[in-house]
């Protein structure tokens, strides 16, 4: 495959992915450099913030908001999804958040290192799991 190949093939990739991230199934952020370089309406509800204020951002606006006992996990995984590394990457995790106007979330979390653009990124597929957290403390609330 030539160049012009390639880049053909990597504008089919890249429409392919904007078209399946904004079907709403699920919360989808890149983050590339630091910096969310794609994000949908899921990953800007579940945050409950504008899409427009997420693009761009630089990824520490968004660890903040982690518990303070597992942003580092959280931070350290990004940047070794980012990096390309491939010792101890966890594809898979749930944490706990706040968003910017104070509300608790709790959030599934998938990720890997894709390539993206001729560079390594950290492809995100984010879950509100917020709702069945509430129902899994109610109900072992009730057993006690």
């Amino acid at each position: 495959m030539d160049d012009t190949e390639d880049s053909r093939e990597s504008v089919k990739l890249i429409e392919h992915f904007d078209l399946f991230s904004q079907q709403d199934l699920v919360g989808i952020m890149l983050i590339q450099g630091g910096k969310v370089v794609h994000a949908n309406r899921m990953i800007a509800e579940s945050l409950d913030m504008a899409v427009e204020n997420i693009i761009g951002a630089d990824i520490e606006n968004f660890l903040k908001y982690i518990r303070s006992d597992q942003r580092g996990f959280v931070r350290e995984q990004i940047r070794k999804k980012e990096s390309g590394e491939e010792d101890d990457v966890i594809s898979r995790y749930i944490f706990e958040s706040k968003t910017p106007r104070g509300k608790t979330i709790w959030v599934e979390l998938y990720s890997r290192t894709v390539e993206y653009r001729g560079s390594t990124a950290d492809l995100v597929v984010m879950l509100d799991i917020t709702d069945r957290k509430q129902a899994e403390d109610a109900l072992r609330a009730s057993e006690e």
